[in-house]
This record gives C-alpha cells, sequence and structure tokens, in this order.
C-alpha cells in the first residue's frame, strides 16, 4: 500500500525530497551494495532471491521519506489501526486454538496463530 502512495503521488507531482539526505544515500548505498554483491555470487537466482527480500528495506523507508502526509492527522489513525488489527488477530487465532481443542484435535502453534507467524505476533504485542 505504501508502494501504492508513493507511485499515486509520483502521478500527482506530490513527492518532496528526502530531508535527511545522508539517510537517503546511506539505503540506496546500502541496497547497491547488495546488488553489487550479486556479482560475486554463484547461485545467481538465490542471490535474485536475496534482493527482492530486501527490496521492501529500501521502498518503505523511502517511500515514506519522500510522501507528503500530515504526521498529526494520521499517525493516530495508523497506531489505532495497528492495535485493533493486532486485537482481532489475537481473538481470531484464541478462537481458532480453542477451536481445535474443543474438537479433541491437538492444538499446533500455527492452530493459535493463523494468519501470522507467532514470533511476529508476540512482536506485534510488545510494541
Amino acid at each position: 500500500m505504501i508502494a501504492l502512495a508513493w507511485v499515486i503521488g509520483l502521478f500527482k507531482g506530490e513527492l518532496k525530497a528526502p530531508e535527511n539526505s545522508l539517510l537517503f544515500a546511506g539505503l540506496v548505498g546500502g541496497f547497491m551494495w547488495c546488488v553489487v554483491g550479486l556479482i560475486w555470487s554463484e547461485n545467481i537466482p538465490e542471490g535474485l532471491a536475496s534482493l527482492n527480500i530486501k527490496l521492501p528495506l529500501i521502498i518503505f523507508p523511502l517511500a515514506v521519506l519522500s510522501i507528503t502526509w500530515e504526521h498529526k492527522k494520521w499517525s493516530g489513525i495508523l497506531s489505532k489501526i495497528f492495535v485493533y488489527s493486532t486485537m482481532l488477530a489475537a481473538t481470531a487465532g484464541l478462537i481458532n486454538g480453542c477451536v481445535v481443542l474443543l474438537n479433541g484435535g491437538d492444538a499446533s502453534i500455527s492452530d493459535w496463530s493463523p494468519f501470522i507467524s507467532h514470533i511476529r505476533m508476540g512482536l506485534d504485542s510488545l510494541a
């Protein structure tokens, strides 16, 4: 969704230059370091898969740095969405795990968190 917002901002001409050019250069440089490192890779498909995994690590900060948005208006809304979605996922996992147990099944970790990794769910609840 952030990449889509960036593309919309690009077409509308509402993108701004990042205020912190050192951070921008560091992000681009770090990703380019990985691209150059692909030259020494013996397994090009695996290297490209690794770049694909690292791509959101550069897209997210660059989009956030270059999109103009009203921080006071949207930060509260986004925080509420995050909290409610975490609560909804936890509730769905609790219901799913209890249903498996009540039906006589052996509830594994994936039954208690069907939509998200149990480790990520734990990290989300800490935030």
